[in-house]
């Protein structure tokens, strides 16, 4: 833990079932490895999860079964540890390669600049060599076309399970200028090496498909995991498939058939995903089948027949045909909050052994590194937590309403300080909540992780200006999106949030007619009821019972925001201004002269409007700077979110 961390007090419900091959699961991390310092859930950094690995490892083997550990994607963009270093991640990679992945895969944050691909290529491409899977992504590298990783790993586990693993990155094109491509899955699937890879001459127990790829596919996201999964068992439906995704944020075990799933473990080191998988097929495994002294994986995705396993398949020439009987996987998933009390208990049971050498020896890393950095200078007291959406826009506790007075207080164009503006942003301006206690450089970065610049159109006459805020958000068929307390809507399967709002790829989403943008969700957690403290309750294909949660936390509500907001600055006492200056960040700049045009306004050439040391993730610094300075020495750190 780092100092000042706060410990979790509320621990697991119970150990860990263990099967055949076991796996561990982390996704989405984006530079998260000092821990959740502030949040009482997530009481541990990367060396304590570095602990825990060489841990499970050792209990692994005196289980004597198999275990993975697994990583898809997104290391930076989202914590002063990844993003202030040149180019992003420089540090944050080196202490992320102390856990010995067995399959990692990339994620789009490591495809949206060329530096930022060429350091993917030297330092995970080069080191893990077949266990970093890029089946569907090249790039260029000294002027040749590469793939980003290999295609894919055929190898024989510990304990003899022979193993098919690919990777697949969700359908998106990223900009020209990172000379990087992603092949569609749905011509991926129809290369040739991808079906000799399927149809391997040598035997396999298990495919194992991991990627930054929701694990769902729904009007919200573009998961790809279905496409390949449904190639792969055309060709080998005998063989169980095993999938592990991200991008989404969430925790969500998706059943395709009852030999297919796949896991997706959270975001910023809040979760490690747990899967135990047994009832595996394989002659040459020399393992124990059913490890003694802890619990056994006892559900399946076994959905669509009687309780008994009575189906087959073998080949009849070129055709795989059913015939009887073959083996279900059986299987279990757990999401384990990030924290000492959760590894520990799962691990050794007491934290007095916990620590490892190396483990310790990150934790001081990290430590030293924030230093130097300069991550815990302290620009003031946070007052209260403010939230993305356990409270509605206008409440003092929700981050948006925190954001009105931000903005209007220090976006401002000093030649243009007397008149009035209208600022207006979108909720992907913010990634994360503003926790109450210190406020040092690094939250800066976690709250609001992209430096967007302000423009502005000058002196728009109010009765058009005053319609913007509605018009934006309104509601249209390229940005409808279901409410997250929609009965229908699973509450663990909201829209996509691991996107750049500086990516040409996230503009792409402006509707054409409109000139307006895609509306997504962003979600925490949380509604206390009972004893339980707030945190995730997560509902997946295992069952409305909610039993995957490692730990039991109250239920989530999250209320869902209005896609733009806007503040006011200027304005007279009394009354509305003839005209006001139309302020916006510079992401969404492209959104404002269509839509103006289309109320009857045409004078919208767009123009910068406050100098380069006032952006989006400087705002809050300056406020604090000037209206947090009360206990800034001695500032107490709030409770959970909720």
């Amino acid at each position: 833990m780092q100092p000042g961390d706060v410990a979790a007090e509320t621990g697991p419900k119970g150990p860990l079932p263990w099967g055949q091959i076991n796996f561990i699961h982390t996704t989405d991390s984006h530079g998260w490895l000092e821990g959740h310092i502030k949040e009482r859930n997530y009481g541990a950094d990367w060396g304590d999860f570095q602990s825990f690995v060489e841990h499970m490892r050792r209990k692994a083997d005196d289980l004597d079964v198999d275990l993975l550990v697994i990583d898809t994607g997104d290391l930076h963009d989202g914590n002063g540890l990844s993003d202030t270093t040149t180019p992003e991640g420089d540090y944050t990679n080196n202490i992320f390669k102390r856990v010995g992945y067995d399959l990692l895969a990339p994620g789009n944050h490591e495809l949206y600049s060329s530096i930022v691909v060429n350091q993917t290529y030297q330092q995970f491409t080069k080191m893990y060599a077949d266990r970093y899977l890029a089946s569907n992504i090249n790039t260029t590298i000294a002027g040749e076309n590469v793939r980003l990783g290999a295609p894919y790993h055929y190898y024989t586990t510990k304990r003899g399970l022979l193993i098919m693993a690919f990777s697949v990155m969700f359908d998106w094109t990223p900009s020209p200028k990172v000379h990087a491509t992603i092949q569609p899955a749905s011509q991926m699937i129809e290369e040739q090496w991808f079906k000799d890879a399927v149809d391997y001459t040598e035997p396999i127990d298990l495919f194992v498909l991991i990627g930054h790829n929701p694990v769902w596919q729904d009007e919200f996201n573009t998961s790809s995991f279905g496409l390949v999964q449904d190639a792969i068992r055309k060709r080998r439906p005998e063989v169980p498939i095993q999938g592990f995704g991200g991008h989404t944020h969430i925790r969500d075990f998706k059943c395709f058939n009852e030999m297919s799933s796949a896991l997706e473990s959270g975001k910023y080191c809040d979760t490690v995903g747990w899967l135990a998988l047994g009832n595996i097929e394989s002659s040459t495994y020399n393992g124990t089948r059913t490890p003694s002294g802890v619990p056994a994986p006892t559900k399946s995705c076994h959905v669509s027949l009687d309780d008994n396993d009575d189906i087959g398949f073998e080949r009849d020439g070129g055709q795989v045909v059913m015939t009887a009987p073959t083996r279900i996987p059986v299987l279990d998933r757990r999401y384990l909050d990030w924290n000492r009390l959760t590894f520990a208990y799962h691990a050794t049971g007491s934290q007095d052994i916990f620590d490892t050498l190396e483990g310790l020896h990150t934790t001081v890393d990290i430590m030293t590194e924030r230093g130097h950095l300069s991550l815990t200078h302290r620009y003031g007291c946070a007052p209260k937590t403010y939230c993305l959406s356990c409270k509605p826009v206008g409440d003092e506790r929700n981050i948006y309403t925190l954001l009105q007075a931000v903005m209007s207080d220090i976006v401002v164009n000093e030649t243009r300080a007397d008149q009035p503006r209208m600022i207006i942003f979108n909720n992907q301006t913010v990634r994360y909540d503003l926790v109450q206690g210190p406020f040092p450089l690094d939250d800066s970065y976690i709250v609001i992780p992209y430096e967007d610049t302000f423009k502005y159109i000058p002196d728009v006459p109010d009765r058009y200006a005053s319609q913007l805020l509605v018009e934006l958000n309104k509601p249209s068929p390229s940005n409808a999106r279901r409410s997250p307390s929609d009965p229908a809507a699973p509450q663990s399967r909201i829209p996509a949030t691991c996107v750049d709002p500086s990516d040409p790829g996230w503009a792409a989403t402006m509707d054409p007619q409109t000139g307006l943008y895609q509306r997504r969700t962003l979600f925490r957690r949380v509604i206390p009821q009972d004893d339980l403290v707030p945190g995730y309750k997560t509902a997946d294909d295992l069952g409305d019972a909610r039993d995957g949660d490692d730990t039991d936390h109250t239920a989530y509500d999250p209320i869902e925001n209005p896609h733009f907001i806007r503040a006011n600055g200027g304005f007279p006492g009394k009354g509305d201004p003839d005209t006001v200056d139309v302020v916006f960040p510079n992401h969404i700049s492209n959104s404002f002269p269509p839509l103006l045009k289309r109320l009857g306004f045409e004078d919208t050439e767009v123009f910068d409007y406050t100098p380069a040391n006032i952006t989006t993730r400087t705002v809050i610094p300056q406020y604090a700077l000037k209206y947090w300075q009360d206990n800034i020495n001695s500032c107490p750190v709030g409770g959970y979110v909720d």
